[in-house]
């Protein structure tokens, strides 16, 4: 219930998303009881250090009246346990929320806190990871102006200071991509040249959009909008190689121009660091498993 009276203020007026957010630490009971107060909005808007309009007011007092009461519940449905496959927001929605492609209805999701569909929206600064050997860490707002600079799309998230982990890709440690037909055939074949320089450390969705949104991945460089199928694959790094020199932090997000759609990232990614030395020093695990 908290979490559907927090979604109200969001679904009714998007100008006081910052409202909503400063009281996500607040109880149940201490929130229904601002919201009763003179019409609503009026302390809430004081708590954040604003003032509110009567119009604003009323609309959102009503619209949390309603769901208080159990009432209208078509903006934000009952909050329950999320089967993330295939799940997806779009930029301007909240935190703590999500959508199904069934319907494409905002939902609270009290079981994954700070989550877009099935990756972390503000995951913590990047943690280390035992399959990885850490030489320097740079800032992750440094590597993404590196890229501005010439003239790539930035790749890694920037908030909370996160930094950006150059090291090793230790002998045995797994890593998923994304790939197009063609490179999914030649890699089968035993081609490893044909990989990408990107990769990822968390398993990858099997639903197309849900792995593009995961790994900020757009259409425009993993093209499937004439047919063309799309494969994950499953790479190790060989055993008595000598590991694989990355950069290791977290995707950031990107706008896909190609269907206006913000993909959020959060996945752990790898940038590899010589391609060439990189295929050297993989195996494929198991078959291209094709996405839907």
């Amino acid at each position: 219930q908290y979490l559907n009276v927090s979604n109200a203020l969001y679904s009714v007026d998007k100008a006081y998303q910052g409202d909503a957010a400063k009281l996500a630490g607040k109880d149940l009971g201490q929130l229904i009881t601002m919201m009763a107060e003179v019409g609503g909005l009026g302390p809430i808007a004081k708590a954040a250090g604003k003032t509110a309009t009567g119009a604003r007011a009323s609309a959102i007092a009503s619209k949390t009246r309603d769901l208080i009461a159990g009432g209208k519940k078509a903006e934000v449905a009952k909050a329950g346990h999320v089967k993330p496959e295939g799940n997806y927001s779009l930029p301007d929605d909240p935190a703590n929320t999500y959508r199904a492609p069934s319907d494409n209805k905002l939902r609270a999701d009290k079981d994954h806190p700070n989550r877009t569909g099935t990756i972390a929206r503000n995951p913590d600064v990047l943690k280390g990871s035992k399959n990885y050997k850490v030489s320097q860490t740079m800032t992750a707002k440094e590597l993404n102006q590196a890229m501005k600079e010439r003239g790539e799309t930035p790749a890694w998230r920037d908030s909370k200071g996160n930094v950006v982990q150059l090291g090793t890709l230790k002998p045995g440690a797994k890593i998923e991509m994304i790939v197009n037909e063609g490179q999914a055939k030649k890699i089968s074949e035993g081609d490893l040249n044909a990989i990408g320089e990107w990769a990822s450390e968390v398993k990858l969705p099997n639903n197309i959009q849900s792995a593009r949104d995961a790994a900020s991945v757009k259409r425009a460089w993993k093209d499937d909008s004439k047919g063309q199928k799309l494969y994950k694959i499953v790479l190790k790094v060989k055993k008595g190689s000598k590991g694989i020199e990355t950069n290791r932090g977290v995707a950031g997000a990107v706008k896909d121009e190609g269907i206006n759609r913000k993909l959020p990232g959060g996945v752990i990614q790898h940038q590899f660091k010589n391609k060439i030395q990189a295929a050297d020093s993989l195996e494929l695990v198991g078959n291209p498993i094709p996405l839907r």
